[in-house]
């Protein structure tokens, strides 16, 4: 039969089967609805097969190729469908930024839908629309926001107070978006606070975590000398309020009117436990900036900021949790770890602990987290920006009070201000500004590589995301698209054998057309003479070829590599590579590719021992443009190409090339592959890293290795045993390897060969310094301070350089043991720590208090009108050395007591376990301070009036003696009862406390609380001076009083 003939013999069968071939357009299954007349076909860059793809949102732009009918956001024709073979869903959709032609069509709009959980990563996604009215969707609105407001002040002049827009999914609120208010005295304007699960009111223990995305810098060096965004709002707006997504805008100044923010805060509906919410920021310095010197805070763009406040007896102020780690994706492709202290230290003069330095220049690479380890929770924020990012990290444990713990641990990630070798940058001129995309994601379950994977979607779901009209000024994006024709020669195969396999379900042959750029799959198409279009029609006649042809209507510039495929050879299901090429998109391009048949290259890959290697990277390339790349399995491979080629065969291992050779693909190699058995040696690097105590780290100094001979830099990570050693494992053989190892800023690089084992010193030490006191407060020295870790004890100096790690700390005087506890040593540190020595001065005011009540007892028989004010006067000054208020509490391993006294004014807290014998020095507010501070000067007024009684003898010098006291009780008893109301809830009580074990965790311990010794002495002395200005003023003469 002639070529003709079988031609119309199968257009004929085409025609006779109509309804059906209306159904199919190419390969792609189904047409979902014959109502509507248009499809397009959404490429989505993510493998959808894996979980951390369900339900991740896809926000794209598009252009309709016809007048698409829609009156509004909600009242349109178009649909998002799932399809994958002849399963078909329809997916709940939201449009926005419609564009509109007349007034009920667009030619372009922004859909956004969520990737189901049914995906599989071989279904496709089409967008149907038509030129007429459609019913409206009726979809669920899963989304909503509304504007709130809260405030509560459990400590007076500092309220927790927030204007915000409260974030809905599903009736329950996922976050709060902080239009303007204060934390703890800390200013809130662009802060989000990510909610706990299931919370339907806003209340500050029902948060989790805060991410900040306001512009700061520090002009000095006291905690709130801070200028940034977060503290003047200037204007906000609901952008997109929809189904599925809701769009906020806020506008924010610094107080010094220096700095501005434009952020744009996008939350799509999240059905999973895992949540996230995007963020475009603008920050811009509106003046010529100076930053404070060697301050951290010196321009920073964003933060994540862990909150652990507990409190006894106030329920809302148990807010949130410090997780264990802090993870950072580095510059270097290095996942960094640093423990964090989940209750750190209160240091009065430096609240400060500093966790990251400006001088440690560590750069971000991707983001950076707060975690619970690999598994578990994690807190993260994901960056995508084309500046470098520095990172510093502090924790700090302020304002610390009996009953009440507000701890902060807290990554801050802003400006690249210092490089190793170089100064730190303290000015930010006018006109400064960084723009940046971001994600704030949570998950409950994956830990910090969770927030890796999700960084990995991220980074490819951005470039779909389209910059809406309401972006910040500056926001731009090339939009520039071009079409791509490719046309295969000599590629025979079924006619229309694409929609007859589907509509058969035989393995009938046909073309398909690949598209990649820089490595990775773009789209793909089937090559035809005559396409199929849809329903109502059968044909596309306006798009006949004489050759078979693909076509891809909307690319951005840049360089593709074209891969043409023959499906179904021979009856099976077989696919061969059989074409290819490269090209430069800069304009409308049209290609044509002469194909050929497949040849293929048999590889085995060992090593010396004749072990099977796996993952050894396989490149064939052709003019310097890799056409296959593959990974060895079981040490075999089979790769395929187009023969008719010569191609440059490179296997690389580690990243080192280890084979390489030319190979010319003939025709013959698809019945009788090119056979090579590759071998190549491998060996393992063992790395010892000792610190300058001659102990193995307890940090990890990341060390890397890395090969000057590498095609592409690839860094190289070892396995850490528990002993501190890392092993490099299976290295190709090289002379030139580089070990680089990294911890903070300290960096050291070693030229190593391998086979071979190594030892290297760990120089870094960090300055400590240790300040001792007494059980009252006072500063003491004493005889040794020993440290012991690992086995190792030393002698150490209060001011001296440690290796980091965990040291046990004993202190020593006159031979005794008055101080016990661990200290953890990973930057600087200051560590006040209170002993159990007793200081001299008690006992001389306890003298003093004998001579007078001596004194006293003699002047009853010799002048007894001098023995009420002499007790008086004892009472008072023993008063002064003992605790007036008291926190106790016991139970089989532990002891504690918190002693507040007068003279000095200090709140002691004395702890004792089996390893722990130590104290701690409490926060106490200036106003307390103030007021508490003035009894001491109260009594002693008192006193003097009492004295100078003796010898006046009249009754108002005996009343004005008395009011000093009586002023003394009321602000004793008021301000204790205000100061314990947010810790342990009153001046007299019990209950159970969290109770500071120095250097160990927290513990709970029941607690009694109320007046101590010092107080009741005082309060006698009250009762005997109210009895004796009675007394006088019944019985004026003095000699007869008290008889």
């Amino acid at each position: 039969m002639h070529i003709t003939q079988k031609i119309l013999v199968i257009l004929l069968i085409f025609l006779l089967f109509s309804n059906f071939i209306s159904m199919v357009k190419s390969s792609n299954g189904i047409w979902w609805d014959k109502q509507w007349k248009y499809r397009q076909e959404i490429d989505i860059p993510i493998d959808t097969s894996k979980e951390e793809s369900k339900f991740q949102p896809i926000d794209i732009h598009v252009k309709f190729s016809h007048p698409c009918w829609a009156v509004n956001e909600t009242v349109h024709s178009i649909r998002v469908i799932y399809q994958n073979g002849e399963e078909v869903e329809e997916l709940e959709s939201q449009i926005y930024n419609l564009k509109f032609i007349d007034e009920s069509h667009i030619e372009e709009c922004n859909i956004v839908f969520l990737i189901p959980d049914f995906a599989t990563g071989v279904e496709h996604y089409y967008i149907y629309y038509d030129d007429t009215d459609k019913p409206s969707t009726n979809y669920i609105d899963h989304v909503s926001v509304e504007e709130s407001y809260y405030r509560y002040e459990p400590i007076s002049g500092y309220p927790l107070e927030s204007y915000y827009y409260k974030i809905m999914d599903d009736n329950n609120i996922v976050y709060i978006v902080s239009q303007e208010g204060q934390f703890m005295g800390y200013s809130t304007s662009q802060h989000i606070t990510k909610m706990k699960k299931d919370i339907k009111t806003v209340s500050p223990q029902n948060g989790e975590l805060i991410a900040a995305f306001d512009f700061r810098y520090c002009y000095d060096t006291g905690i709130f000398d801070y200028s940034s965004t977060s503290q003047k709002l200037i204007s906000k707006y609901v952008l997109v309020d929809g189904n599925l997504m809701i769009q906020l805008k806020l506008i924010s100044t610094s107080k010094r009117d220096d700095l501005e923010t434009v952020a744009i805060y996008t939350y799509y509906h999240c059905p999973n436990s895992n949540t996230r919410i995007q963020v475009h920021v603008h920050h811009e310095a509106l003046k010529d900036i100076d930053v404070y010197p060697d301050v951290n805070t010196d321009g920073v763009f964003a933060s994540l900021q862990c909150e652990g406040v507990r409190s006894s007896s106030i329920r809302e102020l148990n807010i949130g949790e410090i997780l264990p780690y802090l993870h950072i994706y580095s510059e270097n492709n290095q996942t960094l770890e640093f423990p964090i202290n989940r209750d750190p230290e209160y240091i009065p003069e430096d609240p400060d602990i500093r966790v990251i330095r400006w001088s440690d220049d560590i750069d971000i690479g991707k983001w950076v987290c707060f975690d619970e380890g690999s598994n578990g929770i994690a807190h993260g924020i994901i960056f995508d920006v084309n500046t470098t990012l520095q990172v510093n990290a502090f924790e700090m444990d302020y304002p610390h009070f009996p009953g009440l713990e507000n701890n902060l641990a807290a990554v801050q990630i802003g400006r690249n201000s210092y490089e190793k070798g170089g100064t730190h940058s303290l000015h930010i001129p006018k006109g400064f500004s960084v723009e940046f995309n971001a994600e704030f994601f949570s998950t409950s379950t994956d830990g910090y590589p969770g927030v890796d994977r999700e960084a990995g979607l991220f980074y490819k779901l951005i470039k779909m995301k389209p910059f809406s009209s309401n972006e910040t000024e500056g926001s731009s994006r090339n939009d520039t698209r071009y079409s791509l024709i490719v046309i295969p020669h000599i590629a025979y195969s079924t006619p229309f054998g694409a929609p007859l396999s589907a509509l058969t379900g035989l393995n009938l042959s046909f073309i398909t057309v690949e598209l990649y750029s820089r490595d990775e799959y773009i789209s793909s198409g089937t090559a035809e003479r005559l396409p199929i279009k849809p329903p109502p029609g059968i044909f596309d006649w306006r798009n006949i070829s004489l050759f078979k042809k693909t076509r891809f209507p909307s690319l951005p510039p840049g360089e593709y590599i074209i891969k043409v495929y023959k499906e179904n050879t021979l009856l099976s299901n077989d696919r061969r590579f059989i074409g290819f090429k490269t090209v430069n998109l800069s304009k409308n391009t049209t290609v044509h590719i002469y194909c050929s048949i497949e040849g293929k290259i048999r590889l085995t890959i060992e090593d010396q021992h004749e072990n099977k290697i796996e993952d050894a990277q396989i490149l064939l390339s052709s003019d310097n443009k890799v056409i296959v790349e593959t990974l060895s399995e079981n040490g075999e491979t089979i790769i395929t190409a187009p023969t008719g080629h010569k191609y440059n065969l490179e296997i690389l291992y580690k990243g080192l090339i280890v084979y390489s050779e030319i190979i010319s693909l003939k025709t013959y190699t698809h019945f009788y592959p090119i056979t090579r058995e590759i071998k190549f040696n491998r060996y393992n690097l063992t790395v010892h890293i000792l610190d300058k105590w001659n102990l193995p780290l307890e940090v990890d100094a990341h060390p890397m290795l890395t090969n000057e001979e590498m095609q592409k830099p690839v860094y190289l990570h070892p396995v850490a045993d528990p002993n501190g050693t890392y092993i490099f494992l299976d290295l190709p053989e090289s002379e030139y390897y580089h070990l680089s190892l990294n911890y903070k800023s300290w960096h050291m690089e070693k030229l190593v060969s391998i086979p071979n084992d190594i030892i290297i010193s760990f120089p870094v030490e960090y300055p400590v310094k240790i300040q001792l006191f007494d059980t009252h407060g006072l500063k003491i020295k004493a005889d040794k301070l020993i440290l012991e870790r690992g086995g190792i004890s030393n002698q150490v100096n209060k001011n001296s350089s440690l290796p980091p790690g965990i040291y046990h700390l004993t202190v020593l005087k006159d031979d005794k043991v008055i101080a016990k506890r661990n200290i953890d040593v990973f930057s600087n540190r200051i560590y006040n720590i209170v002993t159990f020595h007793q200081p001299l001065y008690p006992i001389i005011f306890f003298i003093g208090s004998i001579i007078i009540a001596v004194f006293a007892f003699y002047s009853y028989y010799k002048k007894r009108h001098l023995f009420i004010s002499m007790i008086i006067i004892a009472l008072n000054t023993s008063s002064f050395i003992l605790p007036w208020w008291t926190i106790y509490g016991s139970s089989s391993n532990i002891e504690s007591s918190t002693n507040l006294f007068l003279l000095p004014l200090k709140l002691i807290t004395l702890t004792k376990t089996l390893s722990v014998a130590a104290g701690e020095i409490s926060y106490l507010p200036y106003i307390f301070q103030l007021y508490i501070g003035s009894i001491p000067i109260l009594i002693l007024i008192g006193i003097i009036l009492l004295i100078s009684n003796i010898w006046f003898k009249k009754n108002i010098v005996s009343i004005l003696s008395l009011l000093p006291f009586i002023l003394s009780l009321v602000i004793f008893i008021v301000g204790v009862s205000l100061f314990t109301e947010i810790g342990v809830g009153g001046f007299i009580g019990s209950s159970d406390i969290p109770v500071v074990v120095p250097g160990s965790e927290n513990t709970i311990l029941h607690c009694n609380w109320g007046p101590n010794i010092g107080f009741i002495l005082f309060l006698s002395s009250i009762i005997l001076l109210i009895f004796n200005v009675f007394s006088n003023i019944r019985k004026p003469n003095p000699r007869i009083l008290f008889l």
